[in-house]
């Protein structure tokens, strides 16, 4: 329940797709969509988690996560088993995989607008295909 009190509030404040469904749902929706799958691993009382939000919702950012990105956010105790292994109690973490199920990419902490757009740029061009 609290998962999913999470994942309305930060979709109603951000107007990002995170999308209600398991991880595995995900993954299948970046094969079809050919999309990379964006884990945000957030803590409720982390100011660098809700200024990445802020970063997160800046219009240029929002509308390129959603077109390029599925996006998955999770507090640390209800990650699943699969994403623990990259998990190392810091956050936010940012963890990135192909539509394959293969880790790309992991960010730790928080990154400025320009840097964070930089990456994700940066992700999307080198996993394209």
């Amino acid at each position: 329940m609290k998962k999913i009190i999470l994942i309305l509030v930060v979709s109603f404040i951000f107007g990002l797709n995170i999308n209600n469904y398991d991880y595995k749902k995900a993954f299948d929706i970046a094969k079809k969509e050919n999309k990379i799958v964006l884990v945000n691993i957030i803590k409720k009382d982390c100011r660098y988690c809700n200024y990445m939000k802020i970063v997160m919702n800046k219009t240029e950012i929002k509308n390129f996560l959603n077109n390029y990105f599925v996006l998955l956010i999770y507090y640390p105790y209800e990650l699943p088993e699969i994403f623990k292994k990259e998990y190392f109690n810091f956050v936010p973490t940012f963890l990135f995989y192909n539509k394959n199920g293969k880790l790309i990419k992991t960010i730790y902490g928080a990154r400025s607008y320009e840097k964070f757009f930089k990456e994700l740029k940066k992700i999307k061009k080198e996993n394209d295909g």
